[in-house]
């Protein structure tokens, strides 16, 4: 598949490729926005939309590894969401690892997981398993814990599919 650039069409090959040179030239593997400020690499858009939105995709193809685009391993980004639940008592939000710098920002969530909240529900931290478990106790949760029940998926099936 090819994706352009202005007038400039790039496959997923030249993407990768550019990934590499970008780390030759200034010693680092780069970030999204890294691009965007180079004029002599295709946007971070660009490149994201030919790895279906997933900057970290283009970065294992490149040879990277499975490193978040800021050092972090999958481990540590969820277990920083678990330490959150377990130091504030709740399930953090967006807002909460926005502009913190006791933890990471969300962008790698979203990079990495496709979003905050499938990071969180990953670990079990969404609202629907949150309902479920009995942990959160507002009225609307309340009626969304019966819903969950007269619909059998307090029984340990997967809760994935449903949204608020």
């Amino acid at each position: 598949m090819v994706w352009n650039k202005g007038k400039r069409r790039y496959t997923r090959t030249q993407i990768v490729e550019f990934v590499k040179q970008y780390y030759e030239e200034y010693g680092e593997i780069p970030k999204s926005g890294d691009f965007d400020e180079n004029s002599k690499y295709p946007n971070s858009g660009t490149a994201r939309n030919c790895f279906e939105g997933n900057w970290n995709d283009i970065l294992i193809q490149a040879g990277f590894g499975t490193r978040c685009i800021i050092g972090l391993e999958d481990e540590e980004l969820l277990g920083a969401l678990m330490s959150f639940e377990s130091e504030i008592g709740r399930p953090p939000t967006q807002k909460d690892f926005t502009n913190n710098s006791e933890y990471p920002s969300i962008r790698p969530y979203i990079d990495r997981f496709g979003s905050f909240e499938r990071a969180k529900r990953i670990i079990g931290q969404d609202v629907d398993s949150m309902v479920a478990k009995g942990v959160l106790e507002t009225t609307y949760q309340k009626g969304r814990q019966a819903e969950i029940h007269v619909l059998g998926y307090d029984k340990g099936k997967d809760l994935s599919f449903i949204s608020i």
